[in-house]
């Protein structure tokens, strides 16, 4: 029978264009990147718009310094201070008071030990109030 089918287009051109779209411009790249990302408005509009966001910055900057608005990041951080503080100042609590709490516990009534284990509790929380006390002055 033999091979009828094949490539009928044989040696003539294929696509002559090519794969490569035309270079797009600047303006044209930009267009598209804004498009893209919902900025559709005239050039007028986005000079209003930038006008209005130095404006804010400008304020903000302002109320920063005049101390109407707190720095949030050292906000945090200090929180984050306090927060280990305490938790140090907890943690120790075991360590430093296991043993008198383990005599008062074999030795006396469930009233003295949960006494005992409130003045530790409170010497704790008076100690922390103490040192906030003095990182305030």
């Amino acid at each position: 029978m033999g091979n009828n089918k094949g490539n009928s287009q044989g040696n003539k051109p294929g696509n002559t264009l090519g794969n490569t779209p035309e270079p797009d411009t600047p303006a044209k790249i930009v267009e598209r990147i804004l498009t893209g990302r919902g900025a559709d408005m005239s050039l007028d509009e986005a000079r209003t718009m930038k006008e209005n966001y130095l404006a804010l910055l400008t304020q903000y900057d302002y109320d920063l310094k005049s101390g109407q608005v707190l720095p949030w990041q050292d906000m945090i951080d200090a929180v984050r201070q306090e927060y280990a503080r305490m938790r140090t100042q907890l943690i120790a609590i075991a360590p430093e008071h296991g043993p008198r709490l383990r005599a008062i516990a074999s030795s006396s009534t469930d009233a003295e030990f949960v006494a005992a284990l409130q003045e530790v509790i409170y010497e704790a929380m008076y100690e922390l109030s103490l040192d906030d006390e003095a990182a305030t002055v």
